[in-house]
């Protein structure tokens, strides 16, 4: 069994990663030889990722990764950057229930 990395189409990727609660403002990832501090305090953390800087870290890792995979077809390419500024309301906005839904 591989792990990630380009496949023909006929394999299958499969990916583990596990996360635990470490104290009340923190939380650790662990996928293959890698760990990552995430940001589980309500607060805030300056030194981990919270939840929203994880999606747009995942979103730019597989945009440069794209661009890796062409890479080689581009003949002055060096270097890749993503950048990605998001914003959200506060207090978080919750779920509510369209009008006319059954469940």
């Amino acid at each position: 069994m591989r792990r990630g990395g380009n496949l023909p189409d006929s394999e299958e990727s499969t990916f583990h990663v596990e996360s635990r609660r470490i104290c009340p403002d923190g939380s650790v990832s662990n996928c293959k030889n890698a760990t990552l501090e995430l940001d589980a305090a309500l607060e805030g953390r300056a030194d981990a990722f919270n939840p929203d800087e994880l999606l747009l870290a995942a979103v730019s890792a597989c945009m440069i990764k794209s661009i890796e995979r062409v890479a080689p077809m581009l003949p002055r390419w060096h270097a890749a950057s993503v950048a990605m500024p998001r914003s959200r309301e506060r207090p978080t906005p919750t779920s509510t229930r369209s009008p006319g839904s059954s469940v």
